[in-house]
């Protein structure tokens, strides 16, 4: 518990309680979890919001030799617990930011000295009055007064932004069709995928199968619009997934020999 007496929950364990609390299982989550939650009013907002946004329902799969494994139905989990955690890290101190420099601006307005200061294309005597402050015009081409305010929030930039990873994380049908139908690790003749089909870049580190007898197999890498971003051949038993940027990614294991697909799942890459 020593861990979050300071620090909020991390994507992943907003994550896990979300599931907990729409299963109906909140009882079930670790002492820590439980204890941060009824200490920390802003973790349980972002709980209760996540859940709202997923709005899934949730199966229990049993956990494997006793071994953490993220299933496929907490990957939107994630991606929402990404997305609210982005958004409060960027947009909060944004407006605090923009608050912050309309007092500079309101500050460096006031005269500097005494005498006469001319504002708007009228002289204004020695005593300044809060009407004679106003915010500074500017002539458009066509010769009409535009309004002038410094520092103000481009919302266009922060929606575009917004979309944009958004944009990052939406699910591709064509390959979640492709991962539907390895929800559990492939056994071939001679290769065993030990990785699940939905992982977390922040739990694991590599793609792993077994291969005994070292067969020649190609693995790809590719985001939600289907654009490969990487592939290698290799006989090994793993390969070390590359520094993606977030995002949901696709990854497909081919045999090389007779390019039979063995496995495909996929990846998130958090914030």
């Amino acid at each position: 518990m020593e861990k979050h007496k300071n620090n909020h929950l991390t994507a992943e364990e907003i994550a896990v309680c979300a599931e907990a609390a729409m299963a109906n299982r909140f009882n079930a989550l670790a002492d820590a979890l439980k204890e941060h939650l009824q200490e920390c009013d802003q973790c349980s907002a972002e709980v209760a919001m996540v859940a709202d946004i997923a709005d899934l329902e949730f199966e229990e799969e049993p956990a494997s030799k006793g071994r953490f494994t993220l299933h496929y139905p907490v990957i939107p989990l994630l991606v929402a617990a990404a997305i609210l955690g982005f958004i409060i890290l960027v947009w909060v101190p944004g407006e605090k930011s923009s608050e912050e420099g309309n007092m500079v601006v309101a500050e460096q307005q006031l005269p500097q000295q005494e005498g006469a200061a001319e504002l708007n294309g009228e002289v204004i005597g020695e005593e300044v009055t809060p009407e004679a402050v106003s915010e500074p015009v500017l002539k458009s081409d066509k010769g009409a007064d535009v309004p002038y305010f410094a520092d103000e929030p481009d919302d266009r930039q922060a929606s575009e932004t917004n979309k944009m990873l958004l944009a990052g994380f939406t699910p591709n049908p064509n390959l979640e069709m492709l991962v539907s139908n390895y929800q559990s690790a492939y056994r071939g003749v001679q290769v065993i995928v030990k990785t699940p089909s939905g992982i977390s870049i922040a739990d694991y580190a590599t793609l792993d199968w077994e291969n005994p007898r070292e067969r020649n197999l190609l693995v790809e890498i590719f985001d939600n619009k289907e654009n490969e971003v990487f592939s290698v051949f290799t006989s090994s038993s793993f390969v070390v997934i590359p520094d993606l940027p977030p995002g949901l990614y696709y990854w497909k294991l081919i045999d090389e020999e007779d390019y039979d697909l063995l496995f495909a799942g996929k990846i998130v890459q958090e914030y």
